[in-house]
């Protein structure tokens, strides 16, 4: 488990690499170019979700990918949401930019491994790395603004709210795939860091309490 959440964290900050570079399709992206069989999806990731990868007793090339050329990108064939990157293994693919290949050597080198030698004599640190998706794009996604009385009202039945409320809510239903997580879809809607996302409700809470505390005492200092 460890080590599956060490090679989340290197893609999370090769990622965060690629996305800094903007959402065209780039020379030396990868993209899968066959159909993954189902039985060999998510192998080797406790998630299991839009992941790609093999068992050591599979062949490569059920899992191929490709990396784009200058024709590949004028042919308009792919966008962003083709474009995969690998988490660290023995058996992948990286791209070939040489940004993102330094995205991996810096993230890891502080720890003292090279992405590219990865396999080990004892097998449950050995591993062959899998693809996740760049950029997911949500499913059947629907929103709906609520006004609601009091803040501990469940939100789940929008026609039993009050039209003139006290309170806003934004009411947002979408479908993701496994291990593609709602708050990280929320942090792009609000665009706040979804730390501060989960600190609203706190925030507000203690923001309202020291305004009360100011109108029943106005003299206090504070």
């Amino acid at each position: 488990m460890y080590v599956h959440a060490y090679q989340s964290y290197v893609w999370n900050v090769v990622a965060s690499a690629r996305m800094r570079m903007g959402t065209d399709v780039l020379e030396g992206d990868l993209v899968l170019v066959n159909s993954i069989p189902e039985e060999i999806q998510g192998l080797d990731d406790p998630d299991q979700g839009d992941e790609f990868s093999i068992s050591e007793s599979e062949s490569q090339d059920k899992v191929a990918v490709k990396i784009l050329t200058e024709e590949d990108i004028e042919s308009g064939t792919y966008t962003i949401h083709d474009i995969v990157l690998p988490t660290p293994g023995y058996d992948v693919t990286y791209p070939s930019r040489e940004e993102l290949r330094q995205a991996y050597i810096t993230s890891m080198s502080a720890d003292g491994l090279d992405p590219f030698n990865m396999r080990r004599v004892v097998r449950e640190v050995s591993m062959v790395g899998h693809y996740r998706r760049l950029v997911h794009r949500p499913e059947n996604v629907q929103w709906q603004i609520l006004h609601y009385n009091g803040k501990d009202t469940i939100l789940d039945n929008p026609d039993a709210l009050p039209q003139d409320g006290e309170f806003t809510a934004l009411r947002v239903q979408l479908r993701l795939g496994t291990s593609q997580y709602a708050t990280m879809a929320l942090r792009e809607i609000c665009k706040r860091d979804s730390v501060h996302i989960q600190l609203w409700g706190k925030e507000r809470n203690e923001l309202e309490k020291a305004n009360k505390s100011q109108v029943e005492n106005p003299d206090t200092e504070g």
